[in-house]
């Protein structure tokens, strides 16, 4: 008997609107609203099959048009990546093949961070081994996009085939939906006719960047830009923003790599421009880039102008995402009370941060200087943060030790902020010179406040991406649900969960599967309403089958909205025979749900013990179903008696509607 919970919900996508630009292009274009859904996974034992983790979407609607999934990424730690196999399934069904068997060997390759898109700039995955870019999955994800229904919950199945082994981890997985074809006009390949951004998040796929004739007269940021190119154009709706760019392009090495620039003034006119950032990728294994280094201005126009380094186009895929960064100055910490991406870059930190702890507090490394700092407030529970910082970028002065180091503490008694010798011993301290870094903070005290301090490594200058999941303080929900679990009592399920705070909650719907996603509904439980308070809820499913039993909570609101838990499973082995009746009361068809190894005598008989009809089933120890036609009888009540040969009877009774 196995009880073991499969999925984090709770992360709530952070989209900001912004500031229509370009009069002239809202008139002749109506934008896609890009989304971002981006989920914790959990453990991914060895030797295992159906190891699912889900993400409940909302506010996409049809996938269709320019609307689409236009990328789905994921991290796996995992020792051996050709023993993982990667599948998503949308809400209404569909599963696409992401990966099976990649990777070779050896080596952490998931671990830093893979995407899949239709046309995958970085090539097919099948065969691959460095996986570094965006790739197309094994099967098309054109499956998703025809038209259906992108709300409800989506499903990635993460198997560990090997029989032996250490087992994996999948440290994050997330969906982005947006644009996946450029509009024919304007072209978006000068300053006039740029790509407004008029919602953040974006993303599209499958997009060529083109052009023989050099736009720009001064080079701008670089002297790369020289006839290849698109340009975006984004106004900011409100202070401290960051702007955030993953891209991975397909350009031929060694003359094309892609370049981002992130310009003020429109680089089409002679005069010398205000070059704010720019980033250029001098390597052909590494094709995501981004920028977070600069702070943008409340109402001023930006352009960011992708470029290739060979003036020559190539496919590439975008996600332009937007933040708030870290705080130099702890008093002003950046305050984490969402569960949204945080851009972080410690390049305006001061050196010898007088704030910060001092070397004997800060136990990873002794090198104490240019801190950027966070803090956010546990939830009453306690739960475990997940912390992702991905996408670390750093300048080259510190040569293959460029990374950085990340501090947890607790608020000092006394106030924080107070300087060297007051943070005390940290909760967490780690140094990281990877892209991609993941933790996992467990046995935090409840409504406490915490500091995180990230630096670059000996003195680097870094750019990141953060997000917290999970156990942190965040706005209401209708329903905070803080833990869901079932286990298996004789022949019976007992699913139970817990919520912190309910919000407008009519009532529970308890929703059972033994093949994911089919979920159906097997009962419904009224809400204790308590708002602010701790509520426990139970719900028994009698007489379960042997294998394995999926179960999530469905909260709905009295306006009729609803949302989901988390998912939990329990196994159930076999133990003798096995016989279920569904549906019941049945209309005109009924289904016989049986273990059995061997023949059975199967009587339909009436109220007064009558036999109606009699039939043979046979089974081999696995479950089965028998479909049995009720058409021709009569409303009332009705049994079946089924009879092995050593003369065991098992009597069932159903109700004829």
């Amino acid at each position: 008997m196995e009880n073991v919970v499969d999925a984090r919900y709770g992360l709530r996508s952070h989209v900001l609107g912004c500031c229509l630009l370009l009069l002239l292009s809202l008139l002749l274009w109506n934008p896609t609203r890009g989304q971002n859904f981006y989920s914790y996974g959990g453990t991914i034992p060895n030797n295992t099959t159906n190891n699912f983790f889900t993400k409940t979407v909302s506010g996409v609607g049809s996938l269709t048009g320019a609307n689409k999934l236009a990328r789905v990424c994921l991290s796996i730690t995992q020792p051996v990546a050709g023993d993982i196999d990667v599948y998503l399934t949308s809400p209404a069904g569909t599963t696409v093949m992401l990966s099976t068997d990649n990777g070779g060997s050896s080596g952490n390759d998931y671990h830093t961070g893979i995407c899949f898109s239709e046309c995958g700039p970085s090539g097919s995955i099948s065969g691959a081994n460095d996986f570094l870019g965006v790739y197309t999955p094994e099967q098309s994800m054109a499956a998703f996009n025809n038209g259906q229904n992108a709300n409800g919950v989506w499903t990635l199945r993460v198997d560990d085939d090997a029989a032996t082994g250490a087992s994996g981890t999948l440290n994050y997985w997330s969906l982005d939906f947006g644009t996946t074809t450029m509009p024919t006009s304007p072209t978006g390949q000068t300053c006039g006719s740029a790509y407004p951004l008029t919602n953040l998040p974006y993303t599209h796929t499958c997009h060529t960047l083109a052009g023989s004739v050099n736009n720009y007269t001064n080079g701008a940021c670089n002297n790369h830009m020289d006839g290849s190119e698109y340009v975006f154009a984004y106004t900011p709706t409100t202070t401290d923003e960051y702007l955030s760019m993953d891209i991975a392009q397909d350009f031929g090495a060694p003359s094309g790599f892609p370049t981002i620039n992130l310009l003020d003034t429109c680089p089409n006119f002679a005069q010398p421009v205000n070059c704010i950032a720019t980033e250029i990728q001098f390597s052909s294994t590494e094709n995501i880039l981004h920028i977070t280094s600069q702070p943008l201005t409340l109402g001023k126009h930006y352009y960011i102008v992708v470029s290739s380094t060979s003036g020559e186009g190539g496919d590439y895929d975008v996600r332009i995402a937007m933040g708030r960064n870290g705080n130099s100055n702890c008093l002003n910490a950046t305050n984490i009370n969402s569960e949204g991406e945080y851009a972080g870059n410690n390049y305006a930190a001061p050196g010898g941060n007088t704030q910060a702890p001092g070397t004997g507090e800060m136990t990873c490394n002794g090198s104490i200087d240019n801190f950027i700092f966070y803090t956010f407030t546990t939830d009453n529970s306690g739960n475990t943060v997940h912390a992702s910082i991905t996408d670390i970028a750093c300048n080259l002065s510190c040569g293959g030790s460029c990374g950085v180091q990340v501090a947890l503490f607790a608020a000092p008694v006394g106030g924080a902020c107070l300087g060297s010798g007051t943070w005390g011993a940290p909760v967490f301290c780690g140094t990281s010179t990877l892209t991609n870094a993941y933790y996992s903070w467990s046995g935090l005290l409840p409504n406490t406040q915490y500091y995180l301090m990230v630096d670059g490594t000996a003195g680097s200058q870094c750019v990141w991406n953060l997000r917290l999941q999970d156990g942190i303080s965040t706005v209401f929900l209708p329903v905070d649900f803080r833990e869901i679990s079932v286990v298996n009592e004789g022949s019976n399920d007992i699913v139970t969960w817990k919520t912190a705070q309910e919000v407008n909650v009519d009532y529970f719907e308890v929703e059972h599967a033994m093949e994911m996603p089919d979920f159906q509904s097997i009962g419904r439980v009224r809400t204790a309403g308590s708002p602010q308070s701790e509520a426990s809820y139970s719900f028994s499913h009698p007489n379960v089958a042997p294998g394995w039993h999926y179960y999530r909570i469905k909260n709905v609101d009295f306006n009729g909205e609803f949302s989901y838990s988390e998912v939990a499973k329990v196994w159930i082995a076999q133990n003798g025979d096995f016989y279920e009746l569904f549906p019941n009361p049945a209309q005109s068809m009924l289904n016989l749900r049986f273990v059995a190894e061997g023949n059975r005598t199967v009587s339909l008989q009436g109220l007064s013990g009558n036999t109606i009809r009699q039939f043979e089933l046979t089974g081999d120890g696995s479950l089965a179903a028998m479909p049995i036609d009720v058409a021709d009888l009569q409303a009332g009540v009705y049994f079946l008696k089924i009879q092995s040969p050593n003369g065991e009877t098992k009597v069932l009774k159903f109700v004829k509607l």
